[in-house]
């Protein structure tokens, strides 16, 4: 590589005699958290974003409160049922059912998963290489 000096003559300072300064602001100076709060009320979806965010944050420390059951309550007897609302229940929906299809009946009888009265029917018994099978309706027992 070679050695090379240059020689300042063949250079030329740009702007040298003129006195360089920055423009006046025409707007008062705002904060960063105000023209953040600007540009977010501008956009709908982030508006509805924020109300969303907002309510769950107030359900979640909240939330708690409003319900008569502690987080670490539970009935044993009734965890492997699925979620029963009396409300839907009438019209068919979250009425404390499930349909499980192609079960082995050799685990049928394991109490702790299902527990007495809690197989409502049993249809569509078959065998599948040499394993018996079965669809049954899966609900909480009634009193």
């Amino acid at each position: 590589m070679t050695d090379r000096k240059f020689d300042p003559s063949m250079f030329e300072m740009v702007q040298y005699e003129k006195d360089l300064k920055d423009d006046t602001f025409e707007m008062e100076p705002i904060s960063y958290f105000k023209d953040a709060w600007i540009r977010l009320r501008k956009n709908k979806a982030s508006i509805v974003s924020m109300y969303i965010i907002l309510l769950i944050s107030f359900l979640s420390i909240f939330g708690p409160s409003l319900n008569k059951y502690g987080f670490n309550d539970q009935n044993v007897n009734k965890i492997n049922f699925p979620p029963r609302v009396e409300t839907f229940a009438k019209i068919g929906f979250w009425d404390g059912g499930r349909l499980l299809e192609n079960r082995a009946v050799a685990n049928l009888d394991d109490i702790e998963r299902y527990p007495l009265g809690s197989v409502l029917e049993v249809k569509n018994v078959r065998t599948f290489k040499g394993v018996e099978t079965l669809t049954m309706q899966l609900g909480q027992p009634r009193p």
